[in-house]
């Protein structure tokens, strides 16, 4: 009889001699902090690909004059409502976090058009939009999507076309469509325009809501970590037990009669009771052996964006009037089809750096930042939600268990760092884990008990096979 994956996760749990190692392969938010959670009963290794731990959470250290500037180059922000497990996780680690500015502008064509969100000088950064129609009757119609989209949420309507197709069956203009609702998108997913296109509508219209974009005025606070978001990572690391492999990609996972192999790239073979997979969807599918693809067939409908990120100082890559500068910038040139999303983000703004240098993080921008301000250049992938994904995503949690292998990551949600979170809190559901963070306090005491007596018993590159001290880059002049 074929068990069901809870029934799985029941037999490996109830028989505590089934369970003694766990591979965790990557090490974003996902993996890391089901490494965390599981570390608190089984013997668990990290498998990362890189040289550093985080995956999108990748603080870059500059150094300028006297000081050191923490920089985050992929997660940057959260919010209280809508991050509750991370809210609850920085809570635990004592994460010290501050209030920052979401504000967002849009620049076409080098300024040809250019506005941004946050007041009037700067929706009216070009004054000459003051006296144009096109430009108002946009206004209009961002008021106009609004108020649809919250009385479509509420109706009965399926919502099941793709959001191009809602936005011209209620008649937005290209204007609207162009230079507001698609860029803010393909802003926050990290995608072109066009591919935001074909995102599900209701999914859409969900996160606007409940992220409070579908109003003028009463959104969510959104806060940053104080001195980078790599501090939590260090928290991760202090309060935990688990070996890290760095510099490890894992090449394959085979299906074994009792538990799982894992291939590296060097060729380095070893065994485990089950294997959770922290990586991207994708590489997931890819690193599977024949047997394992036939079960996880799910996973080959997930595809992914890659951008390409700067951490530079060239205030070219910024909109042209200094009136329209926000923390998030959309960046366009009409007269070239749009492959890749081009954003720049306005670190000062959105981590409050205490420098007067500007500092901005762009993501495949269209004319690439002047080498000799380029301080860093680094390759990110982000997860498409098209339909076939969409799909495929409801089946992920009937996969949770089989043949000793378990999945985790952001694709379960909208893509996002709570996302991630949220499906490592949910397999450790699965594996009847408590959170550290929801121990009682006798507990968490002898937990931080038993980690003392660990690191006074070894040293700290007995869990590291190897990582490399980052020192802090030199600001660009």
């Amino acid at each position: 009889m074929q068990t069901t994956p809870q029934q799985t996760h029941l037999e490996l749990v109830s028989d505590k001699e089934k369970v003694h190692r766990i591979a965790v392969v990557g090490s974003g938010i996902s993996a890391l902090s089901a490494a965390w959670f599981l570390s608190q009963r089984y013997e668990v290794e990290i498998f990362e690909k890189d040289d550093r731990l985080g995956g999108h959470t990748n603080t870059v250290s500059v150094a300028e004059n006297d000081k050191v500037l923490n920089i985050d180059t992929g997660f940057i922000v959260f919010n209280r409502p809508n991050y509750p497990n991370l809210t609850a996780m920085f809570e635990h680690l004592q994460v010290a976090t501050e209030n920052t500015d979401m504000s967002f502008a849009v620049s076409i064509d080098k300024g040809d058009l250019e506005y941004s969100g946050t007041n009037l000088n700067g929706l009216f950064a070009q004054r000459r939009n003051l006296l144009s129609p096109k430009h108002w009757s946009m206004i209009l119609e961002i008021m106009r999507f609004n108020r649809q989209a919250k009385n479509d949420l509420k109706s009965s309507y399926a919502l099941d076309q793709s959001l191009g197709v809602y936005l011209l069956e209620h008649e937005f203009s290209p204007a609207m469509r162009d230079h507001y609702r698609l860029p803010m998108a393909a802003a926050i997913w990290s995608c072109p325009v066009e591919t935001m296109m074909q995102f599900p509508t209701r999914s859409f219209l969900q996160f606007f809501a409940n992220h409070g974009l579908l109003n003028i005025e009463d959104r969510p606070q959104w806060e940053t970590v104080t001195n980078g978001s790599g501090t939590y990572i260090d928290k991760i690391i202090q309060n935990s037990d688990f070996k890290i492999h760095l510099s490890s990609p894992v090449d394959k996972v085979q299906k074994q009669a009792n538990g799982v192999k894992l291939t590296t790239a060097s060729g380095k073979q070893d065994y485990f009771d089950a294997v959770v997979l922290g990586c991207h969807a994708d590489q997931a599918w890819q690193m599977m052996d024949a047997d394992l693809k036939t079960e996880f067939a799910p996973l080959q409908h997930f595809e992914y964006q890659e951008n390409m990120a700067y951490l530079h100082t060239d205030l070219a890559l910024m909109p042209t009037r200094k009136a329209a500068w926000s923390s998030w910038n959309y960046l366009r040139d009409m007269q070239s089809p749009e492959t890749h999303v081009a954003v720049s983000y306005w670190m000062n703004q959105l981590q409050n750096l205490d420098t007067d240098q500007d500092y901005m993080v762009t993501l495949n921008p269209i004319d690439k930042p002047d080498p000799a301000k380029t301080l860093k250049e680094i390759r990110y992938e982000h997860p498409v939600f098209d339909k076939d994904a969409m799909q495929a995503q409801s089946q992920l949690m009937d996969l949770q268990g089989r043949s000793g292998i378990w999945l985790c990551g952001s694709y379960f949600g909208y893509g996002f760092h709570e996302d991630g979170l949220k499906s490592s809190v949910d397999l450790a559901r699965l594996w009847n884990l408590s959170l550290p963070w929801e121990e009682s306090e006798d507990d968490h005491k002898q937990f931080e008990l038993d980690l003392i007596r660990t690191a006074s018993n070894a040293a700290s590159d007995k869990h590291i096979d190897r990582q490399d001290e980052q020192q802090p880059i030199q600001a660009a002049s």
